[in-house]
């Protein structure tokens, strides 16, 4: 029967009937005089007047926007897309071509993750949106001049990163795999991320099944290109990530992310 009533008041609204005329904590059904009588059915509770409460389950995490920008300086800036909103979870990450440089992190962020190998690395960040974000400035300062990557995403719904991972390819391939995670639960999604630096790469192939939210290809010797994916939907609960993506020339300098967006609620 609570399927009934969860149809009949798809839109989330409470139902009511006559308003209680009795002070316990149960409403009573105006033309019965036992005051604790309970509703035995859903059509009981329309008949009489009880109030009934629908519950429906949290909205599904949903894509909103993106955004990339490249810089070859000591700070990188990209600007939160303008259909934001207060709420959105928001990941960023960063890429850069040297792993000795230290880096400011972009104000009101969380760093979540960070890793090197010789020659690049990367740093990873989320934030609760709010409603001065949107066409707002987010900035990486660097400690000297170097070749940075950055890739906004946000994310409707979203609770904040359950689970994250970076990895790194040191040896020459042309084939990226993303390290493994753990997701719990239902209703998560994971997004994944590849950068690699080179003199060479032009492109990247994303794996099959993958929907493609943003990919910058860099310009000069020792460019970032970079590529940003996700399931389009919920993953399955258990071991997510391993995810091989390819770039056109084989390189030596690649990082890889794996992060899981918890479901609001």
């Amino acid at each position: 029967m609570a399927l009934v009533l969860a149809t009949a008041f798809a839109s989330g609204c409470v139902a009511r009937g006559p308003e209680p005329t009795s002070e316990t904590t149960k409403p009573v059904a105006p033309t019965s005089s036992a005051a604790d009588v309970e509703p035995t059915s859903a059509i009981e509770v329309a008949e009489h007047g009880w109030q009934a409460a629908v519950v429906l389950p949290p909205d599904p995490i949903a894509f909103r926007a993106t955004a990339g920008n490249q810089a070859n300086a000591t700070s990188a800036t990209v600007t939160v897309p303008a259909s934001v909103q207060a709420g959105d979870r928001m990941v960023l990450v960063m890429t850069s071509n040297s792993s000795t440089v230290t880096y400011g992190d972009p104000v009101g962020w969380t760093l979540v993750d960070s890793g090197a190998t010789t020659g690049v690395s990367s740093r990873v960040y989320w934030k609760a949106a709010t409603s001065a974000d949107a066409g707002s400035a987010v900035t990486v300062t660097a400690s000297a001049v170097n070749k940075m990557d950055l890739r906004l995403a946000a994310y409707a719904n979203a609770d904040g990163i359950s689970a994250h991972a970076t990895a790194f390819d040191t040896t020459a391939t042309t084939s990226h795999s993303t390290p493994t995670v753990t997701v719990a639960g239902t209703g998560s999604w994971v997004l994944s991320y590849w950068a690699d630096k080179s003199s060479a790469t032009t492109a990247w192939a994303a794996p099959a099944g993958q929907t493609v939210r943003g990919s910058t290809i860099g310009t000069g010797t020792g460019r970032i290109t970079s590529l940003l994916t996700d399931g389009n939907g919920p993953a399955a609960a258990g071991t997510a990530g391993g995810l091989a993506a390819s770039t056109d020339v084989a390189g030596t300098k690649a990082t890889m992310v794996t992060l899981v967006l918890a479901p609001a609620g």
